[in-house]
């Protein structure tokens, strides 16, 4: 598969937080999982290994919690996902087959080789703001009680 849990759950982890950065400057990840209807545990780690990695700022205490610095947002999403996913698109079979090959192709192989550098090009080009702003448009924050 070209995009796992981990990168759908952490590029919209990122949109999430690049788009309501002017609510507060930190979220707690039960908070973001909450809003996105992702399971909690999961999206905890993603977001950790992103902070330790420096694409997230990360505090602890009372007012922690997760944030994505001005610099990070222009990060674009091949970027994110090759971070995410510690793969190749160029090299990896869509659909996880191992091997896939002209030889031994898959069964989305040749569509797959005929699109994959146009995909990869289109993530090179939209960063976390972009995405942020031209996608999801119906993305909204709902303030919950503490």
């Amino acid at each position: 598969m070209l995009f796992s849990k981990r990168s759908n759950y952490g590029i919209q982890a990122l949109i999430f937080l690049n788009k309501f950065k002017n609510q507060k400057k930190y979220f707690k990840s039960k908070e973001i999982a909450k809003q996105l209807g992702l399971k909690p545990s999961y999206l905890t780690k993603i977001l950790q290994d992103m902070a330790k990695a420096g694409i997230l700022i990360s505090t602890t205490g009372p007012e922690g919690g997760f944030a994505l610095s001005e610099d990070n947002e222009k990060l674009n999403l091949l970027y994110i996902y090759h971070y995410l996913e510690n793969k190749d698109i160029l090299k990896d079979c869509i659909m996880g087959w191992k091997p896939c090959n002209p030889s031994n192709p898959c069964p989305l192989h040749e569509i797959w080789d005929k699109n994959k550098i146009e995909i990869m090009n289109r993530l090179h080009n939209i960063s976390i703001n972009d995405a942020s702003y031209s996608f999801w448009p119906e993305l909204n924050y709902i303030v919950t009680e503490k």
